[in-house]
């Protein structure tokens, strides 16, 4: 019995780790688009006035850099949540054996054909609000390299 309570605890301390492991990797993959979406601010801003900053090829090198950081950071943080999503899925699956991915299908299923599709939408906007974000700076990357 003792031995059963020892394993319980190792369990719920792991579960706690890997809690905080997930937190830690979400917030390392949010800060580099954050710093890259604030230097590109900051930059835009300080060309308003070209006696703090003058508009040339240094400056517009930098601002490309921090814009291709924006989409590439987003694109990590969404990446490394759904490789997050699936290891969970799995584990759940190898400890209760548990198929949480039918579950959600057939919850999904039940809420109707409308419903249905409202939650594979909202479920996959992400990727295309990410898509469309990343081809206007892409867009934007390349009007300030003179290549449109």
């Amino acid at each position: 019995m003792e031995n059963k309570n020892i394993e319980q605890e190792k369990f719920e301390r792991l579960k706690y780790q890997m809690d905080i492991l997930k937190d830690i990797i979400n917030s390392k993959l949010g800060i580099l688009s954050i710093v890259a979406a604030l230097s590109a601010a900051l930059l835009v801003v300080a060309t308003f006035n070209n006696k703090l900053l003058e508009i040339n090829f240094f400056v517009k090198g930098l601002l490309i850099v921090f814009l291709f950081l924006i989409p590439l950071g987003l694109w990590a943080q969404l990446i490394d949540l759904t490789m997050a999503e699936k290891d969970c899925c799995k584990i759940i699956r190898e400890i209760n054996g548990i198929d949480v991915k039918k579950i959600i299908k057939k919850n999904r299923k039940e809420r109707g054909f409308v419903g249905m599709i409202i939650v594979n939408v909202i479920s996959w906007m992400p990727w295309v609000i990410l898509s469309i974000l990343t081809l206007a700076i892409l867009m934007i990357i390349f009007l300030l390299a003179g290549l449109i």
